[in-house]
């Protein structure tokens, strides 16, 4: 079971969560959660589409402050959605960037370590998603510049926090890799499809998302041990799993 297919020509990392099952025999509701890069990149008709045709009513919006002032959301969506501004700290401080890049090659371990740093350090953001998330009457979409890393930590989260398997979550971080061949380089035309292949920091290999997750497990034992970290109470993990999962 994979998520669902949106097509939007000029959004192509847009995706609908909707169909992945979850351990209990739950599934995630289409039409609730959706991730993309930034809708800035959208064209008007597209950008309409997202909220006439999918039904998105709120935007939250992982990048920082100078991006979205640079690339603001198109008029044409910026009209019919409520934009939420939760932006993420990426910028790892030099003692914890030079052990995990030390060496002369990146790996997708040195990602995956990066991706938990970039977590742990954003647990009030992730907790203020998963509340607009649980608390929206429409559809979410959940974005950042090209919709892999900050958004890709950011769903991978969500959808384990409501029980959707560790396979089914690697497996749609994978999904962006494709799109990423079409995505980057309307940021930067020198990239080539080779280039995103060949640089893990580029592409959406499985072994990052993997090793995100097991240096999750090293610091919390598990996802749901970072959860309790996020949520400690569990009541907002109740919300989100009441807002995104149906069952029966």
């Amino acid at each position: 079971m994979t998520t669902l297919d949106v097509a939007l020509p000029s959004l192509p990392n847009l995706r609908d969560l909707g169909g992945l099952p979850t351990r209990d025999g739950g599934r995630i509701r289409p039409g609730v959660l959706l991730r993309s890069e930034s809708p800035s990149l959208a064209e008007p008709h597209d950008a309409v589409a997202l909220a006439d045709r999918f039904g998105v009513t709120d935007v939250i919006d992982l990048r920082r402050d100078d991006e979205a002032e640079r690339k603001p959301l198109p008029p044409a969506l910026a009209d019919r959605v409520q934009r939420h501004a939760i932006p993420f700290a990426v910028e790892a401080p030099p003692h914890v960037s030079d052990a995990m890049f030390a060496s002369d090659e990146i790996r997708p371990a040195d990602v995956g370590r990066y991706y938990a740093w970039m977590a742990s350090e954003n647990v009030a953001q992730l907790r203020a998603v998963a509340a607009r998330v649980a608390d929206a009457d429409g559809a979410v979409l959940v974005h950042c510049a090209i919709g892999k890393d900050r958004t890709g930590v950011t769903t991978a989260l969500t959808l384990l926090g409501v029980g959707v398997e560790e396979r089914l979550v690697i497996d749609d971080y994978v999904r962006s890799h494709a799109a990423m061949r079409m995505t980057l380089p309307r940021h930067d035309p020198e990239l080539t499809a080779d280039d995103i292949d060949r640089d893990v920091r580029l592409g959406a290999p499985a072994e990052v998302l993997a090793a995100f997750l097991a240096a999750l497990g090293e610091e919390h034992g598990s996802a749901d041990g970072f959860w309790h970290v996020l949520d400690p109470e569990g009541g907002l993990r109740a919300a989100l799993d009441r807002r995104l999962v149906t069952r029966g």
